[in-house]
């Protein structure tokens, strides 16, 4: 038990050197198969190198002999895992980069169309204010992002926990977003343009009110009372109103969402922490120990550089794929994993436990 603890605590600070899932726009094309990155990371601005045979194309890396002006050029936004660059220490070498990019792959069509509007000189083509259907597309403790659907493109809305509402109730200043959201949970929400570029999570809307439930009422918080125009269910539909920016401020405690406000009959679709021992999830990430040869510990990427611990003991899992191997031969550190986990409830070494273990092949790179 005292390795364990002791492998546990030193991956901790091992994942201090990597960063996963982070958005970053490339700066500089270096001939001949060489990109420089920038991307805000902790309130600065850092740069990444990027070799192209570390540049993922449907899953697979591109050949090393191919230039990388023929794949990526300067200003194209992609998405990256990585680690602190080792030649020369940290920030030295001759390209003055922090990190060293593993593995790198062309961003999510929403990111990129929000750099475009966020760049755009014509703000005239987005309305002052939409209001309509968006799904959460990644969730932290005390702010989130969800996607909708305008003409045609997926777009991103920024929003805080202090503007969201179930049932009409604010969350509470002491709860945690993810606590009452998963991925791909709808939501109704009004939001504004935002047409800042300083913005890591590159969203182009900002939201001044998300809820789930009936809306709430709060002339302070909606920017209108004139209804809506051109709303309706189906996945990603948003319609504008006429209303300007609006911002609200955090409630008192007496009008905040808080557990003992929440129906206990609430569906697990509407609050997932009605039951958490019972939460069944799916998630990727990547090997961070192997432990033992039925036994490893891996680093669950939740949201861009959110790292959960989860625990894998083949033995005590519910499938017998790996029992009888030995995983020190099937697995290896770093390799891109998915599986299926749910929290703890014997007081294991990590909150959550996975119960089935696969190779993420969409990911993984020899």
């Amino acid at each position: 038990m005292t390795s364990n603890a002791f492998s546990t605590s030193s991956t901790a600070a091992d994942s201090n050197r990597y960063i996963f899932g982070i958005t970053g726009t490339v700066k500089e094309i270096v001939y001949p198969s060489k990109a420089i990155l920038c991307f805000k990371y902790n309130g600065k601005e850092e740069k990444a190198i990027l070799l192209v045979h570390k540049f993922l194309i449907d899953g697979a890396a591109v050949d090393e002999q191919r230039l990388m002006s023929d794949i990526l050029k300067v200003g194209d936004v992609v998405e990256f895992d990585g680690h602190v660059y080792d030649k020369g220490g940290f920030g030295q070498g001759k390209d003055k980069c922090n990190y060293y990019a593993m593995r790198a792959w062309k961003a999510s069509q929403s990111k990129v169309a929000a750099k475009e509007h966020m760049t755009s000189s014509n703000k005239n083509m987005r309305p002052p204010t939409i209001e309509g259907t968006g799904y959460i597309s990644e969730v932290f403790p005390r702010k989130g992002v969800l996607v909708f659907e305008r003409d045609g493109s997926e777009e991103r809305v920024l929003f805080l926990a202090s503007k969201f509402y179930v049932f009409e109730k604010r969350l509470g200043t002491k709860q945690s977003l993810d606590q009452v959201l998963n991925e791909g949970d709808p939501v109704q929400f009004e939001a504004i343009p935002q047409d800042s570029s300083d913005n890591p999570h590159y969203c182009s809307w900002f939201a001044s009110c998300v809820w789930k439930g009936k809306k709430p009422f709060d002339e302070g918080l909606m920017g209108s009372s004139a209804p809506p125009v051109g709303v309706s269910g189906r996945r990603g539909s948003i319609g504008s109103t006429g209303s300007s920016e609006s911002i609200s401020t955090e409630g008192s405690g007496s009008d905040s969402l808080t557990n003992n406000s929440l129906n206990p009959s609430t569906s697990k679709s509407t609050i997932s922490n009605s039951a958490p021992q019972d939460q069944v999830i799916r998630g990727r990430g990547y090997i961070a120990r192997l432990l033992s040869p039925s036994t490893v510990l891996i680093w669950w990427c939740r949201q861009p550089n959110h790292l959960q611990s989860v625990w894998y003991q083949a033995s005590q899992a519910d499938t017998a794929i790996l029992s009888n191997q030995d995983l020190r031969s099937v697995f290896k550190e770093g390799d891109a994993v998915k599986f299926v986990c749910s929290r703890s409830t014997n007081g294991g070494p990590t909150q959550w436990q996975a119960t089935q273990l696969f190779r993420d092949e969409q990911h993984h790179q020899n």
